[in-house]
C-alpha cells in the first residue's frame, strides 16, 4: 500500500511518536508499505519552523535533509 502522511503524522513520527495511534505506527513500519512524502509537507514543516511552532535542529533545512 502507498502511504502519503500529512504534516502532523510526518512530524509526530519523527519528533513525538508516542502521539501516534498504534495502527498508524504499524502502517508506517510495515515494510510492505511505500511511504511517499508530498513537497507540500516539507513546505509546511519549514513554515512551522519559521513561525516557531516546531524547533528543528541544527536548523530547519538541515533537519529536513537529514530526515529525508
Amino acid at each position: 500500500m502507498k502511504l502519503l502522511p500529512d504534516t502532523h503524522i510526518f512530524l509526530w513520527s519523527l519528533l513525538e511518536p508516542q502521539r501516534l495511534a498504534p495502527r498508524v505506527v504499524a502502517a508506517l513500519e510495515d515494510p510492505n508499505n511505500e511511504l511517499w512524502l508530498s513537497p507540500i509537507v516539507v513546505w509546511e514543516v519549514l513554515v512551522l519552523a519559521e513561525k516557531g511552532r516546531v524547533n528543528l535542529r541544527p536548523d530547519p533545512v538541515a533537519w529536513v535533509r537529514n530526515v529525508l
